[in-house]
């Protein structure tokens, strides 16, 4: 008898090589199985979420322990949650000389992305000469995470202040304002931003609305110089501050992380549950603040007041008039969250070790931008809701409507008293 893994010969003399085994057969069959079943299983899954509309999926996915849409910050909470479930559907991808945005020309009812990629209506090019053009960039504050409408973001609030407030000696009759705000970035890219997007636009005036993302950044990295978006292997700028640049390996892990968090139903479940069960998510580094890298406060600041410096060196050269705002967070001011830290992206063990580190940096960012900014280029609201009794943060750092109406007026009025807007 001859064994099954016995080579044996045909008639003619041909040998038939012997069948694989052992650990490498098993092992490309158990590969295989994973494969199907992972395609299986996710293709089940996205069949389910365009049955439901997506909106159980975005429940389970949702970055915090608690739908933001639950927040008692919000009057309608049903509302609230189709808003929440069109964020959620908008697509991003990658863009030359930024690291990503949002795809051009979606529609929803309570959000549009026009045809350059940003929140709210189509831009005319050129900029009209009876037209004020202002371009605010930020993060998703900016952008409107939780706004119910494009006018009721920051941006579209302070456009409708601003022509209901416009003198009549004025030299523009239109003031149009510039959604240029991206969910996660942070100065380093907004700074590539203005450059290779925004200075096309013929803007009049740049205001850039941070503080709370790069400190995030830093404090998720380990690394005062890292680009925005804390999850692991987001690309590093290679700046000055910068001990030593992002391995390419990890590089390459977390932007094969980001594809399949972005696109998969499965993967983002996963995220979404463990940010439930355990506090944390798997796809989150927490360096900066877990011990492992800790990041100083004055080394964030540097990293910022060198961004925000280099946006007003580029509109001075182009000259476009430039304001930066200090943004507000809860605990900025004497108004505390809406209820808790339960949407902060992080374990509960390095909360508490971020927002001393969220404090401190702001303390300095305040003391470096003092010394070598413009008084009338610098306009700090971190304590903007201090005389609110009602609540303005769903979240960690994103208000309400209501909260970006008083956002808006506040700058409007720095605007037209300092007589930066003409």
């Amino acid at each position: 008898m001859v064994s099954g893994d016995a080579a044996f010969a045909r008639p003619g003399g041909m040998t038939i090589p012997p069948r694989q085994s052992g650990f490498l057969g098993h092992a490309r069959t158990v590969l295989v199985a994973a494969l199907l079943l992972a395609l299986t299983l996710e293709a089940s899954a996205q069949l389910f979420v365009r049955l439901t509309k997506g909106y159980w999926w975005w429940d389970v996915t949702s970055y915090a322990a608690s739908p933001a849409y639950a927040s008692p910050a919000f009057r309608d909470h049903r509302r609230a949650r189709h808003v929440f479930h069109n964020e959620a559907l908008v697509r991003f991808e990658p863009l030359p000389q930024v690291t990503f945005g949002a795809q051009p020309d979606q529609h929803f009812d309570t959000l549009n992305v026009n045809r350059l990629g940003f929140r709210g209506s189509e831009i005319s090019s050129p900029r009209g000469a009876d037209t004020y053009r202002i371009v605010v960039l930020g993060g998703s504050t900016v952008w409107g995470n939780g706004a119910s409408d494009d006018s009721l973001t920051l941006p579209g609030q302070l456009a409708d202040y601003l022509q209901r407030h416009r003198s009549i000696q004025a030299t523009y009759s239109r003031y149009e304002v510039i959604n240029a705000g991206q969910q996660s970035y942070s100065t380093a890219e907004e700074l590539d931003v203005l450059v290779h997007r925004v200075l096309n636009l013929q803007p009049n005036l740049v205001i850039v609305y941070d503080g709370w993302n790069d400190v995030l950044s830093a404090a998720a990295s380990g690394d005062a110089g890292v680009t925005t978006n804390w999850t692991i292997g987001r690309a590093a700028l290679q700046l000055e501050t910068m001990e030593s640049p992002v391995p390419i390996w990890q590089l390459a892990a977390g932007r094969t992380i980001q594809y399949f968090e972005r696109r998969s139903v499965v993967v983002s479940a996963v995220n979404g549950i463990a940010i439930r069960v355990v506090g944390s998510s798997p796809f989150v580094s927490e360096a900066g603040v877990a011990g492992q890298r800790p990041v100083a406060a004055s080394a964030i600041a540097a990293n910022y007041a060198r961004n925000i410096q280099a946006m007003r060196a580029v509109c001075t050269a182009n000259h476009t008039a430039f304001v930066h705002v200090l943004q507000p967070y809860p605990g900025s001011g004497h108004n505390g969250p809406s209820g808790s830290d339960e949407f902060l992206p992080l374990s509960k063990a390095s909360k508490g070790a971020f927002a001393q580190l969220l404090g401190a940096t702001y303390d300095a960012d305040k003391q470096l931008l003092a010394r070598v900014s413009p008084a009338h280029e610098e306009l700090d609201l971190t304590g903007i809701f201090d005389d609110r009794s009602d609540m303005v943060f769903w979240d960690f750092v994103h208000v309400t409507d209501d909260g970006n109406a008083v956002l808006a007026q506040s700058i409007g009025e720095y605007l037209l008293a300092n007589r930066i807007v003409e």
